[in-house]
């Protein structure tokens, strides 16, 4: 019988889908990696971290989470960054346009290259 992976072990999987399903540009794949990852973070909540903290490994694994974790922070803001510079609707939480319109930042050079 295989052991279970502990909690760090899914929750860094997780992180490892989500990164990919930001990748793929495919917002259903997005929004299917946020549940796993809502999952994990559940069950880092619940987990027995004395047992964790026994592994040898585990400050390396903790962090390898926190790269993973900054890496899926800069992909998402990269992301929002490209949908507001294309102008593309805002949408909420709840997959509907958000209230608040996307708005562009501009520089005075920025108006400037435009003539």
């Amino acid at each position: 019988m295989t052991p279970s992976p502990d909690a760090l072990t899914v929750l860094i999987e997780s992180l490892d889908g989500f990164a990919a399903a930001l990748e793929s540009g495919r917002a259903d794949a997005v929004l299917l990696a946020e549940e796993t990852l809502a999952s994990a973070v559940s069950g880092m909540q619940t987990a027995d971290l004395t047992m964790i903290s026994r592994n040898p490994d585990t400050r390396g694994r903790i962090d390898e989470a926190r790269h993973k974790l900054s890496r899926c922070r800069a992909m998402g803001a990269a992301a929002s960054g490209l949908v507001i510079a294309m102008g593309v609707s805002d949408y909420g939480r709840h997959g509907r346009p958000s209230m608040t319109p996307a708005v562009v930042a501009t520089t005075p050079a920025m108006m400037a290259s435009r003539g």
